[in-house]
């Protein structure tokens, strides 16, 4: 088991050597005041992330005719697509320059064309762009302000925007026409996550509240059903698929655990793994025979991976606070503040 970075350099060296790597190459060994030493792959080509603002939100833009990309959202309101090859800037598609609190970018894979994206930074409209030019194709307008944006697969091959705005109201959106598909007013408080959990028949999307409760939608029969209600704010959430085509539900909290649910039997956690810090981040990775691993990461610069035997089978410590994860075809994007690291996963021992 091994990965291997591509890197921004440690703000805190305190001493630096250079070693052999098993296969002849050289690496280098970083220690640093935190009382970490950190291998790195010095031939490994940076991404620098979207500085100077923080790196809030990623996904990964799959091109049928080309290499995928990498796009990242951050506070300052910059949007950029990234190679994932080479960690070059390719184009940058909205600087503002003005904070954004919960940017958002969020990839449209279309079934007989390539890809488009959206992006949210908290004004009244979402924008969809065709990310090979960096042109805008149309906006999603809202009455208020946009607080939060996600992409989702729908069940008949669409991919759909679901947004939530200072009314309340959460919204799902065609983007290729711009239509609005469905909406819900939410009276239980403002939303906080919200995700598709793919499966046969109509769409649910489990949605979670200020009050603390997760709800399931049902878009067709336009029913809103309880599915647990946590003492915590449930910030993430997240489709687990498995192999013989079930789905569970991973959520993290401010109370710091990590929990995996069956959403057919909700009032009883598959898995409890608590945290010893606050997770800003959640996605899932495959491993090489199909199962799920749980990808977590936050404040304490230390990204986790789990199993769904609730072990923690990986943890790799960072150089900053984790704000955003992605899974790329290399393995992992980790955003951070003034970064984006890569990190090839080796789960063959896993």
């Amino acid at each position: 088991m091994h990965a291997s970075w591509a890197h921004t350099t440690p703000s805190w060296p305190k001493t630096i050597t250079a070693f052999p790597g098993p296969e002849g190459e050289t690496l280098l060994a970083v220690g640093g005041n935190d009382r970490t030493i950190r291998i790195w792959e010095p031939t490994a080509i940076a991404h620098p992330g979207a500085g100077p603002g923080k790196v809030a939100d990623l996904c990964v833009l799959d091109r049928p005719d080309a290499s995928p990309v990498l796009v990242t959202a951050d506070h300052d309101g910059a949007v950029r697509t990234w190679d994932l090859d080479t960690g070059s800037d390719l184009r940058t598609l909205a600087d503002t320059g003005e904070w954004t609190g919960t940017p958002a970018a969020c990839a449209l894979p279309r079934p007989a064309a390539g890809p488009l994206l959206a992006s949210a930074d908290n004004g009244l409209a979402v924008t969809v762009w065709d990310p090979d030019t960096a042109l805008p194709i149309r906006q999603l307008t809202h009455p208020v302000d946009v607080r939060r944006a996600w992409s989702a697969p729908w069940p008949d091959g669409r991919t759909v925007l679901i947004t939530d705005a200072g009314d309340r109201v959460v919204r799902i959106w065609d983007p290729d026409t711009g239509r609005l598909l469905h909406e819900m007013a939410d009276e239980a408080g403002y939303v906080l996550a919200a995700c598709v959990l793919p499966g046969p028949g109509d769409p649910l999307i489990a949605v979670s509240s200020t009050d603390g409760s997760v709800r399931l939608w049902d878009v067709a029969q336009r029913v809103v059903t309880p599915l647990f209600t946590d003492r915590a704010y449930v910030f993430h959430l997240c489709p687990v698929p498995l192999r013989d085509g079930g789905v569970l539900l991973a959520t993290t909290g401010n109370d710091r655990v990590l929990r995996v649910r069956d959403p057919r039997r909700p009032d009883e956690p598959v898995l409890t793994m608590p945290h010893t810090d606050l997770p800003n981040a959640l996605c899932t990775v495959t491993g090489p025979d199909g199962d799920p691993f749980l990808v977590t990461g936050g404040k304490g610069n230390t990204v986790r991976i789990w199993d769904l035997r609730g072990r923690e089978v990986m943890a790799l410590p960072v150089l900053r606070e984790v704000l955003a994860l992605a899974a790329v075809p290399q393995g992992l994007a980790i955003g951070m503040g003034h970064a984006v690291l890569m990190v090839e996963l080796c789960m063959d021992a896993w």
